[in-house]
């Protein structure tokens, strides 16, 4: 008996392609693509019998800007992750392991001016600031454990947050 390939495409209440997911039997099998809702492609995962293989996966916001790389090892995050703002200019850059921030992450604004550094060992962080003032989330409201924040809110992947203002 061939093995049976078939493609299931999703779209959203308004009509418009959300997801192609192809499977060989009941695994997926090749390449999945996710749209944005104008229908521009977000990213595409490559998929073998069922298990996201290794590869770079790069994503793109809604107008086809690269706004994201990120390393597949072993099913999870592993190695350099970068993104970018929708000017073009680098936001981030660090590694992951094992799906957590690991080494140095460096944060940029907008005019792609270094902001502050974050050493992390396994997804906890300490970090350098180095220029506040012109931190581009300066005046994000974020709720941090039920708590609203109004400064700039800094926090690592199993770590607690705190204010810089």
């Amino acid at each position: 008996m061939g093995k049976f390939k078939e493609e299931k495409i999703y779209y959203s209440d308004n009509e418009t392609l959300k997801k192609i997911t192809p499977y060989k039997g009941a695994l997926i099998h090749g390449e999945l693509k996710v749209f944005h809702k104008n229908g521009q492609l977000n990213r595409i995962n490559i998929f073998k019998d069922g298990k996201l293989i290794d590869q770079k996966i790069t994503s793109y916001n809604s107008s086809g800007n690269k706004i994201r790389e990120t390393t597949i090892k072993d099913e999870l995050y592993n190695g350099p992750i970068k993104s970018w703002w929708s000017n073009g200019k680098l936001k981030s850059e660090g590694t992951r392991k094992n799906d957590l921030n690991h080494g140095l992450f460096r944060f940029y604004n907008h005019k792609g001016e270094l902001i502050f550094e974050n050493n992390f060992t396994d997804g906890i962080g300490e970090k350098k600031v180095y220029n506040k003032e012109d931190f581009e989330d300066k005046n994000r409201i974020t709720y941090y454990k039920g708590k609203k924040y109004t400064g700039i809110l800094c926090y690592t992947v199993g770590g607690t947050g705190q204010t810089l203002d």
